[in-house]
């Protein structure tokens, strides 16, 4: 049994349930009336992240388009830092690169925790 997270309502079928993620850590689940009143509010674009529900398709394309462009990128700066003598700036690259792999990793576990929780609704 899954409740909105602000009016306590079971929720009872996945196209009810959104998952928006508070300060980008802590999954929440709303429902449809609590997410539209949210998505109206001031705080909500600064205290939750991603701005699109995580169990979304909007938000699984995206994700799926940034792991092949970080993929991608990843390949290209293997390439880049092996040409260049710049120490100094394959350092920069190569923390940036890891960064972007970290956010990406954890939106991924985002959406596996999301899934999991959405799971037993029908």
């Amino acid at each position: 049994m899954i409740n909105c997270e602000n009016c306590g309502k079971e929720i009872k079928k996945k196209e009810d349930a959104n998952v928006l993620a508070f300060l980008g850590v802590v999954p929440k689940t709303f429902c449809n009336n609590c997410y539209s009143s949210k998505e109206r509010g001031f705080l909500r674009h600064f205290l939750y992240f991603p701005r699109q529900p995580i169990n979304s398709k909007i938000y699984i394309v995206g994700l799926w388009i940034l792991t092949i462009v970080l993929i991608l990128f990843a390949f290209m700066a293997t390439l880049f830092i092996k040409t260049s003598d710049d120490k100094f700036g394959n350092f920069v690259f190569t923390i940036v690169l890891f960064g972007w792999t970290i956010i990406l990793v954890w939106q991924w576990i985002l959406y596996s925790i999301t899934k999991k929780k959405l799971s037993e609704l029908r």
